[in-house]
C-alpha cells in the first residue's frame, strides 16, 4: 500500500498516441503524428491530502507535460500528475459529444 505526499496525484490510463472519436475521426497533434504536445485525459486513482479540488475516480484533462513517465508498482502502472497542470476536471470521461455540448454552451462548467 502507498499513499502519495500531501499535494500529489497518481494518475492511470493517460491517454496516448492518436485517439479515435466515437464519429471515426482520429485526432492527433498538430502535425497529425501519432505523439505531439496536446492536452490528455486520465483516470484519477489516488490523491493526496491536500488535494481539494480532485477525487478519486475523477478524469482530468492534463496541460501537456504535467505528468511523469510510467512507474509500476506492485504490477500496477500509474502516473504522478502536476496539479498545476490540471485544466478540466470531469466525473467521467468526457465523450465527443460531451465536448461538443461544453464548447457550444449546452453544458455549463459548475
Amino acid at each position: 500500500m502507498f499513499v502519495p505526499l500531501e499535494d500529489r496525484i497518481i494518475i492511470t490510463d493517460i491517454e496516448q498516441g492518436m485517439e479515435r472519436r466515437e464519429s471515426g475521426i482520429y485526432l492527433g497533434n498538430n502535425e497529425m503524428k501519432v505523439t505531439g504536445i496536446k492536452p490528455r485525459w486520465a483516470h484519477v486513482s489516488h490523491v493526496g491530502s491536500n488535494i481539494t479540488d480532485v477525487k478519486v475516480g475523477d478524469w482530468i484533462l492534463l496541460q501537456h507535460g504535467r505528468w511523469s513517465r510510467i512507474i509500476t508498482f506492485e504490477g500496477e502502472e500509474m502516473q504522478m500528475a502536476d496539479p498545476n497542470g490540471i485544466l478540466l476536471v470531469a466525473d467521467r470521461k468526457p465523450t465527443e459529444q460531451d465536448i461538443s455540448d461544453f464548447i457550444h454552451g449546452k453544458i455549463k462548467s459548475q
